[in-house]
């Protein structure tokens, strides 16, 4: 017998994944192949949202300590390594909490902004991490739908190319599914490409909310650090998807996806579903969490 959990109004879309929906998942991975999708988080490979500072890593004990006698061991103790790192909630590969955007004077679900004062009472991360998300994935190949390694910083990727990339691919998405888009964005930042805040990313255009909304999607991810542009070609908003998709509607950002590997994958064999599973770490009051999410195919 299986049970599904409790209902949260604090992780919104997600409560689409239920128990038949995680089964379903488990049940589609055939290899047991697994992808990470994390970025590198620090120095020298670390790719950063070029919105947020770098991390950092800060050693606070090491062989040298030892050697130097600035520690001394007692008996029977083993030399160590400690160390403290320092990473910006949305500074890398993460996933935003419900309430990290205020519209209106609101948070999600209609709750007051005044409840995101010195960190979220409502909306953050916690409640998210405290569900986890394992459930069905469906990658749409934008870049390859073009016959590009990277759509172009700045470009819009318009709803008519998502349905057209799945389309190609012949998968369809699922109530609770996560749909990630690959743009090649993050590929062209490991060769090498400067850090812009102009990244490929998806239109406002109320199709495209009315289909992710009736399609029953849970969470919306992309190798970029926003999944839409920066302001909207259709209304000068900024960051319009934000709002009308995670606060409007619960639907989660995961963002800063690694995409390189799992896509040569999909695009070798033609499978372009697969397992997903992210945890976000138990940040109380906490707007986003960096996560390594999997990708089981």
């Amino acid at each position: 017998m299986t049970t599904n959990r409790e209902p949260s109004p604090q992780i919104g879309a997600l409560n689409r994944v239920d128990a038949a929906v995680r089964i379903a998942a488990a049940h589609g991975v055939r290899d047991g192949e697994v992808f990470t999708l994390g970025l590198p988080v620090l120095p020298p490979n670390a790719i950063c949202n070029p919105r947020r500072e770098p991390a950092a890593l800060h050693t606070t004990c090491d062989w040298s300590d030892f050697v130097s006698g600035r520690k001394v061991l007692r008996d029977g103790e083993d030399a160590y390594v400690d160390d403290i790192v320092t990473i910006p909630t949305h500074g890398s590969t993460h996933i935003d909490a419900l309430g990290h955007i205020i519209v209106d004077g609101t948070l999600w679900a209609g709750h007051p902004a005044s409840e995101a004062a010195h960190g979220l009472d409502w909306g953050s991360i916690e409640p998210v991490a405290q569900t986890g998300i394992f459930g069905r994935a469906v990658i749409a190949d934008i870049a390859g739908l073009h016959g590009l390694a990277a759509i172009p910083a700045g470009q819009l990727i318009r709803f008519e190319e998502v349905t057209a990339a799945l389309d190609k691919q012949g998968v369809l998405s699922r109530p609770g599914d996560v749909l990630i888009l690959h743009t090649g964005s993050m590929q062209d930042r490991a060769l090498g490409a400067e850090p812009d805040t102009a990244e490929p990313g998806l239109s406002d255009e109320p199709a495209l909310v009315t289909w992710m909304v009736d399609s029953g999607i849970a969470a919306l991810g992309s190798d970029t650090f926003a999944n839409e542009l920066p302001v909207s070609p259709y209304t000068g908003r900024h960051f319009p998807l934000h709002g009308l998709l995670l606060h409007g509607h619960g639907i989660g950002f995961h963002e800063g996806l690694w995409l390189a590997e799992v896509v040569q994958a999909c695009r070798d064999d033609g499978r372009w579903d697969g397992l997903y599973v992210a945890s976000p770490l138990k940040l109380g009051r906490a707007s986003a969490s960096p996560v390594n999410p999997l990708f089981v195919r």
